[in-house]
Order: C-alpha cells, then sequence, then structure tokens
C-alpha cells in the first residue's frame, strides 16, 4: 500500500474519530454525558434535530461568551417524537426577535409525537408571535428559575393546556392584569397556584396552600372570595373587632371552621348558586338583617347564631341546618317563619332562654322509605327510554302473605316480614343482615316491599325506574367528633337487592341519572331539580332512584310481565361487607341520638 493511500485512511479514521466526539457545527459534547454547548442557533437546531430516543435525556447549555443569545433565520425549535429535552440557558437571555421564521408561528415548538422539553436557568424573549407552542400529547416544563417575556401575552398556542408544567418562582411578563388572570385560569388553577405581581408587570408563580389560617376580617374575606382554598379556619386570637363586611364566596366547596370564636358581620355572606359552604361551630352575629344570601347550598354545623332582625337567610338555595344549631329570635312570628322556611316537617325550634333557640328533631312515628313519583325530567326522560327504562310509580304491600305470594322467585315466608303501624310490608332486618354476612341488624335500613302494576309504557323486558325518599343517615351518612361529616359521599352508600333469605347482591351506584339502567341506582336531592348531590348529610332528604328489568335477576315476580315486586335495604355498618354508621326502621331516631348524630333535614326556600 502505497504512503499516499496510507495517508487518506488515516485522514479519513481522525476526521471519523472527530465526529464522534463533535458532532454538530458549533456544538461541542461534555464528556460521555448527552450534554452539549452550543453557540449558535443552528447548532442548537441541529443538536436537538440528531438526538435519539435511546439516548435518554440530552442536555443543551448555551455558551459561556455572551450575554444574549439570538435565534437566526433557520427555523423553530421542533421537539419531536419521543426526544427528552432540557434547554439550559445558562443565565442567558434567548432572544426571540420578531423577524424569525417560525414553525405555524411559534418560536418554540413540541410535536404531538410525546415530545418532552424543559427549559431551566435563564429567560427568554420573545417579540412577536408565541413563546411556547405546545402539542396537547407534549411535555413542557418550566423550571422556578426562568423569567419569559413575550410581548403579545400568548404565551401558548390556544387550547393546548396538556402537560404543562410551570414551577413555583417562574416568571412572567404582562402588559396587562387581565392577560395575567387569563393566563392563571388557563395553566395554574388546576395545580393551587396563582401569581404575585412582581415590579415593572412581572408577574412570579406561586403554590396556595388550600387549607388557609386568618386572624381578622380582612384575611377572612381575601380567602372567603378566591376560588383556590377550600378549607379555612378562624384563628384562636381571631379579631372579631372588625366586622366581615360584603363576601362573595368563591369555589365549588369551601369549609369554615369557627373554631369556637365569634365572627361579627356587617354585610351579606353570598354563596353563589355553583358553590356550597359548610360552616362548623363558633358565634356568627349581626347587628342587621341577612347574615347569609344563598343561592347554593349552605350547610350549618352547630354554633350559635344571632341576628337582631330574625332574618338569617335571604334567596332560593338550599340551606341544610344541624341538629344543635343554635338561633335568638325575638319576635315569635320571624321565628315561625325561619321553621317554614328552613326545617323540615318533624324538626322545630325548641326554646332555651333569654330568645336563644335550638334546632331539635322530633321524634317520627315511621320513617320506613316508600315509594314516590320519581324525579325525571323530559330531557333524561327521552334519553332513558332509548335504553328501555321507563319512570313508574311503584306500590306497597299491604298484608306480608300477599308480599310472599307475589314473590315467586326467592325463599321468603311471611315471618321473614315485618309492616309499619300503617300495614307497609318491608324485611326484617335480622334476614337482610344474615343474607349479607353482618352482625349488626340495627344498622340495616329495609325499604317497604314494593311492586309496580302493568303499565301502557311498559313492555314485557323492560326496565322499570322507582324512587324511595330517604333520610342521609338512612345511606350511612353520620357526624363525628367536631360535627365534622364522614361517609358523606354518595357512591359509599351501599344498597342491596335481596334475592332471598340467604342471598342479596350489591347494587351499582352511577353518578347520572340518565345512566340509572337495570340493577344500577342513584341518589338524588330531594328537591325540585332532583339534582344529585355532592355530599350527603345525616339529616338531608334524598331519594333513592333504581331500575330493575322486568323477568331479570333483581325482579321476584316470576314470569309476570310488565311488573315487578322489589325488596331493597341499605347496610349504614361498619362490618366487612359494608361500612358507615346509621340505623334502620322505625328504631332509626333513638339510635340516631345514641350515636350523636346531627344533621336535621330543611326544604328549599318557597
Amino acid at each position: 500500500m502505497s504512503k499516499k493511500r496510507i495517508f487518506t485512511w488515516l485522514t479519513l479514521a481522525a476526521a471519523v474519530l472527530c465526529l464522534g466526539a463533535f458532532s454538530y457545527a458549533g456544538a461541542v459534547k461534555v464528556g460521555d454525558t448527552e450534554k452539549y454547548k452550543v453557540d449558535t442557533w443552528k447548532s442548537l437546531l441541529d443538536v436537538v434535530s440528531g438526538a435519539k430516543a435511546a439516548s435518554g435525556e440530552v442536555t443543551i447549555a448555551l455558551s459561556d461568551d455572551a450575554t444574549t443569545f439570538v435565534a437566526s433565520n433557520d427555523a423553530s425549535l421542533d421537539i419531536s417524537e419521543d426526544k427528552n429535552i432540557t434547554l439550559d440557558l445558562g443565565g442567558k437571555t434567548l432572544i426571540m426577535s420578531g423577524d424569525t421564521p417560525r414553525f405555524e408561528g411559534h418560536a418554540v415548538v413540541i410535536s404531538n409525537d410525546a415530545g418532552t422539553l424543559k427549559i431551566t436557568n435563564g429567560s427568554m424573549d420573545v417579540r412577536s408571535a408565541d413563546a411556547i407552542h405546545n402539542y396537547s400529547d407534549g411535555k413542557l416544563t418550566i423550571s422556578g428559575d426562568v423569567s419569559i417575556k413575550v410581548k403579545s401575552g400568548d404565551y401558548f398556542a390556544s387550547g393546548d393546556k396538556g402537560g404543562i408544567t410551570i414551577n413555583d418562582g417562574a416568571k412572567f411578563y404582562f402588559e396587562n392584569s387581565a392577560d395575567a388572570d387569563k393566563f392563571v385560569t388557563d395553566y395554574l388553577a388546576v395545580s393551587h397556584q396563582k401569581f404575585g405581581e412582581g415590579k415593572n408587570n412581572w408577574y412570579t408563580v406561586e403554590t396556595v396552600n388550600p387549607k388557609q389560617e386568618v386572624g381578622n376580617a380582612t384575611e377572612l374575606k381575601t380567602v372567603l372570595e378566591n376560588g383556590y382554598y377550600t378549607e379555612v379556619t378562624l384563628s384562636d386570637s381571631y379579631d372579631k373587632s372588625a366586622p366581615l363586611g360584603d363576601t362573595v364566596v368563591a369555589g365549588n366547596t369551601k369549609d369554615l371552621d369557627l373554631n369556637s370564636q365569634e365572627l361579627t358581620v356587617s354585610g351579606k355572606i353570598t354563596v353563589p348558586a355553583s358553590t356550597e359552604l359548610t360552616v362548623y361551630g363558633g358565634t356568627v352575629s349581626k347587628d342587621g338583617s341577612v347574615i347569609f344570601n344563598v343561592s347554593g347550598t349552605l350547610n350549618l354545623v352547630g354554633g350559635k347564631y344571632y341576628c337582631t332582625s330574625g332574618d338569617y337567610v335571604s334567596g332560593d338555595g338550599e340551606v341544610k341546618i344541624s341538629e344543635g344549631t343554635e338561633f335568638y329570635f325575638n319576635d315569635d312570628a320571624k321565628k315561625d317563619e325561619f321553621i317554614a322556611k328552613y326545617l323540615a316537617v318533624g324538626v322545630t325550634l325548641e326554646a332555651m332562654d333569654e330568645g336563644w333557640y335550638i334546632v331539635k328533631a322530633l321524634t317520627p312515628q315511621d320513617d320506613t322509605p316508600k315509594p314516590v313519583d320519581p324525579k325525571v325530567d323530559e330531557e333524561t326522560r327521552k334519553e332513558l327510554s332509548k335504553k328501555g327504562v321507563v319512570p313508574v310509580t311503584a306500590n306497597v304491600f299491604q298484608s306480608a302473605d300477599s308480599a310472599v305470594k307475589a314473590m315467586k322467585k326467592g325463599d321468603f315466608k311471611a315471618s321473614d316480614l315485618d309492616t309499619t303501624e300503617d300495614g307497609t310490608v318491608f324485611v326484617k332486618p335480622a334476614v337482610a343482615a344474615k343474607a349479607i354476612g353482618v352482625n349488626s341488624p340495627d344498622k340495616i335500613v329495609p325499604f317497604s316491599v314494593i311492586y309496580t302494576e302493568k303499565h301502557p309504557d311498559v313492555k314485557a323486558g323492560s326496565t322499570i325506574l322507582v324512587s324511595f325518599p330517604v333520610w342521609g343517615y338512612q345511606l350511612g351518612a353520620v357526624t363525628a367528633s367536631g360535627d365534622k361529616l364522614i361517609n358523606d359521599k354518595p357512591s359509599a352508600v351501599k344498597l342491596y337487592k335481596l334475592l332471598g333469605t340467604a342471598k342479596a347482591e350489591r347494587v351499582t351506584y352511577v353518578g347520572s341519572l340518565s345512566d340509572v339502567v337495570d340493577k344500577k341506582f342513584t341518589i338524588q336531592n330531594d328537591n325540585v331539580s332532583g339534582d344529585v348531590p355532592t355530599k350527603i348529610t345525616p339529616m338531608g332528604k334524598y331519594l333513592v332512584t333504581i331500575s330493575i328489568k322486568d323477568k331479570g335477576d333483581f325482579d321476584l315476580d316470576g314470569d309476570e310481565d310488565g311488573a315487578i315486586v322489589d325488596p331493597l335495604f341499605t347496610n349504614t355498618s361498619e362490618d366487612p361487607a359494608s361500612g358507615g354508621s346509621s340505623v334502620g326502621c322505625n328504631a332509626g331516631f333513638a339510635a340516631l341520638a345514641l350515636l350523636g348524630l346531627a344533621f336535621v333535614p330543611t326544604r328549599r326556600k318557597k
């Protein structure tokens, strides 16, 4: 081999080695790591373009010889496929000038092929268009040590909110507060983050603790009117000297724990239609009229309320008041009006002393759930009809013998059943408890055994929807120490269909009335709308709505066409097969008192 040929091969080998160490013009690979220092926009694009998924994370650090790094006229940065890139700005400012060509008009792009980009340690100055365009399947992280200024104020493409993480400390520039507020709503609210306004129109990302303790009315108003906060507590040293003025509660649900303190009020606490406010303990006082203006839901759990006019609540929302909550009245007419508007039948105010009254529940004669007309609006009725479901008003049996005769499937005897004072038939709690293997028959709440007659809209094999009014405690909702609710989720209700003396099947809960098909049930508020509640209170009134298919597994009448027979019950014990705590049948309120269950049913203001 000639010397000339040998020299040529050596030259090629050296070139290959150089390419291995310095893969891109203007880019230096640091050691054996997947880290590059780049000194031109072109070299940055080249490194990103050449990055392979198999190589793992690629870190790109800008060169040390300039305070700014200007994007040239090559192209935008495109993080595509499964690439995982960290762009370390190295304390520099990356300038995206107005004449820089952009992919779809955006300065930095993450494609929808699950690309990942993290920007750290520096700033970006985008003088037109958007700073980052993040596709819904891509992932973008803005580190807390990054500042970004976009002249337009539009940081991300409209609607592309998936996969964006913004860490505490990151700074964004906005020329007006409206753009900043929109940014918070679009990109920060879900993770309980917000902006703290800095100098010269810069805003810093801050994480908000949803649980707050406040020491005065100013702090309380701020927290109540901010949807980020979900739990508010008055401090042990709460200053009651300055009263709380007009306040509009924000957020879906908010708990206000007065912590045995006194809250003085000068304005109205407004609960909007989409909000549920629960107030625990303490004392609320107002020299004037109307403490709460309610369009949504207000729960008052214990505590004392003093309002000189006697007009405590206005609005057409839902008001639920726990047993043991106290109110002051110096006018019998106002007291009677309050009872009529906000306390249900069987609940009253019992006189204490010097104008104070305490909410008390009277012992009812019979609280066995009996069927009522289902509350189904026309639109939902049409949806159910498409699924073969027909709402029907059921009937109750008046004798155990007639019920046993109708239940052709199962091994029931008349001795397995009992009757209320008005003759309504129900299954003995001990029979139901045995069927599901629990040892607490006093925790079983049997519903009246019902049947349906033939209906013009019900064909053989149709699914029949029926409803029962119940108290929340019959569904397992209770109050624990400190007046806090437990077992208060509708999905936690344990409803069973009794199929025989030794066999029962749990009914599946669904969160929408339109989904109540065969062997499914939901819980509705027992009000005009019949909407599905988010929380169950022990003495709130609800509807259990269930569907049973004619001749299906749950229908015990055998071959009878277009009708059903149905024994149901709830299990509210804490045995392994269930959970919760409550009572069944006519002994309900006696056990309720022993357990300290506190909620009293209320009615929607007329």
